[in-house]
C-alpha cells in the first residue's frame, strides 16, 4: 500500500520518462561546476537520525556526505554539503535521483517516502542550498562543518535567488556523472527536484525563474521533473 504522497511521487517519476527535451533559449547559461571536497572525521552527518537511516545496509543502501563550493550571483562564495543516500550496488540503481533543498526545520520531507524510493532503486539527495546550513547543520558539529557557509545577499529578507543558484550548480554536478562525484560508476539519468510546503514554494520559484535559465552543456534542462 503506497501512501498518498508516494503515489503522487510515483506519478511524477513516471512522467519524466517520455518527456521530450525542450530546446534551450538563446539566453540560457550553463552553471559553473562547483568544486568537491570530503568532510573530515568519522562523525555521522547531520540528519543521520532520520527513520531507516540506521538500517540502510539492510536495504542495500549507503549514506554519503560531500561538500561543494562555488559562487552565487554577485560573486559571493559559498561552501555547503550534499547528503546522499544511494544503492551500494550500481546495478540496483534506477538512474533516478530525487533531490530536495534543506528546510528551515531541518526535516527531510521526501525521505518520509524512503521505503518507496529504496524499493525502486532511486537515490535521495538533500542539497544544502539555503541559510539553514548556517543555523542547523553548522552548529550540530562545529568542527566537521567549520568551513560551511551559505551567504545571504539580502540580509533580513527571505530570498530564494541564491538558493536557486546553488540548486542549479548542485544539479549540474549530480547530473554530470563525474568520476570523482557522489555517483561514481552510477549514471544519473533523471534528476527530480521536489519539496513540500516551504520547499514546495522554492520548487515553484525554481520552475519559474531557473528551469529555462540554467542548462546542461548539451542544452537540456538540469532537472527533468518537479514534485
Amino acid at each position: 500500500m503506497l501512501t498518498r504522497s508516494a503515489t503522487r511521487l510515483a506519478a511524477a517519476l513516471w512522467a519524466i520518462g517520455p518527456c521530450a527535451a525542450i530546446c534551450a533559449p538563446a539566453w540560457a547559461e550553463v552553471p559553473v561546476m562547483p568544486t568537491l571536497s570530503q568532510p573530515e572525521g568519522a562523525a555521522k552527518p547531520y540528519g543521520s537520525t532520520d527513520p531507516d537511516v540506521a538500517n540502510l545496509a539492510k536495504f542495500g543502501y549507503v549514506q554519503d556526505e560531500v561538500f561543494i563550493s562555488g559562487k552565487i550571483a554577485g560573486g559571493l562564495p559559498y561552501t555547503t554539503r550534499l547528503l546522499v543516500r544511494r544503492p551500494v550496488d550500481p546495478k540496483k540503481f534506477s538512474g533516478v535521483v530525487v533531490a530536495e533543498s534543506i528546510r528551515s526545520s531541518g526535516v527531510r520531507i521526501l525521505w518520509t517516502e524512503a521505503r518507496y524510493l529504496m524499493a525502486r532503486g532511486h537515490a535521495f539527495v538533500e542539497i544544502g542550498s539555503n541559510l539553514s546550513v548556517n543555523t542547523l547543520v553548522k552548529p550540530s558539529n562545529p568542527t566537521r562543518y567549520a568551513g560551511l557557509n551559505v551567504p545571504n545577499p539580502t540580509p533580513g529578507k527571505l530570498v530564494f535567488g541564491h538558493v536557486q543558484d546553488i540548486a542549479a550548480q548542485a544539479g549540474l554536478l549530480l547530473k554530470s556523472n563525474l568520476p570523482h562525484g557522489p555517483f561514481k560508476d552510477m549514471p544519473v539519468r533523471h534528476l527530480v527536484l521536489g519539496g513540500c510546503s516551504e520547499q514546495g514554494m522554492f520548487v515553484r520559484l525554481y520552475m519559474r525563474d531557473s528551469h529555462a535559465k540554467f542548462r546542461m552543456p548539451n542544452g537540456k534542462s538540469i532537472y527533468d521533473g518537479y514534485f
